[in-house]
């Protein structure tokens, strides 16, 4: 038989003409439908009083982010005041874990968050006045999270700070002198680390530590450190 629709007056018009005491076969010549479609529709109304049935609920597990922790989450990338469009999703878990005691995986994060309207995207990052408390240019996120179809902002100094070179003697044990110089490292600089920290803890061949392995490096092969060394 093929399927047709029914509408809702149809099924009640059956259903006021069983309770007026009309024969099932009357009923189902007069309005053109099936005796199992009537008897569906009686059950139906005496379940739920009506001839329409609910919608059937969602089967599966549940989910483990409700609509108010999904919202929390939206806020961080919504919120101009407390929030940040530059957090990562390992630290959104963290954030579940401490606020919600909830374990839940960065992929599940990451589909909540599509689902809510919030996309990846290109950082735009906005100048601000340098902080010597925030992180520098070396630590600069690329990537953000913000509603679809609108950018995602990241307030950061364009200031580069301070550069720091760090140079290092060690031997089997691990580290015997090390030294940060701020700036670039130099030939001279070179030379004065090996002269005053390194030097003094070597020995005479063939004693330990009587052997000093440089790299290639140009500043590593000066004539005034061969003659010292």
């Amino acid at each position: 038989m093929v399927y047709q629709h029914i509408s809702e007056d149809r099924k009640w018009c059956a259903m006021q003409l069983w309770e007026q005491g009309w024969p099932m076969e009357d009923i189902c010549s007069s309005l053109k439908v099936g005796q199992s479609s009537v008897y569906r529709w009686l059950g139906i109304l005496e379940e739920f009083g009506t001839v329409i049935a609910p919608p059937a609920r969602p089967r599966g597990r549940p989910s483990l982010l409700s609509r108010l922790i999904v919202n929390d989450l939206v806020d961080i990338f919504v919120d101009p005041v407390s929030g940040s469009q530059a957090s990562y999703l390992d630290e959104l878990q963290l954030h579940l874990a401490l606020k919600f005691d909830l374990n839940v995986s960065t992929a599940t994060i990451d589909r909540h968050l599509t689902a809510a309207g919030i996309t990846r995207k290109l950082l735009h990052k906005i100048a601000k006045e340098r902080n010597e408390a925030d992180h520098e240019r070396d630590c600069y996120r690329r990537y953000g999270r913000s509603l679809r179809g609108m950018r995602a902002d990241s307030m950061e100094p364009f200031d580069r700070g301070t550069r720091v070179s760090l140079v290092a003697g060690i031997d089997k044990t691990g580290y015997i002198a090390a030294r940060a110089i701020e700036g670039a490292l130099d030939g001279k600089a070179f030379y004065d680390f090996i002269v005053d920290e390194v030097l003094p803890q070597m020995n005479a061949f063939p004693a330990e530590r009587s052997v000093l392995i440089l790299d290639n490096c140009n500043i590593h092969h000066s004539e005034m450190l061969r003659e010292v060394v």
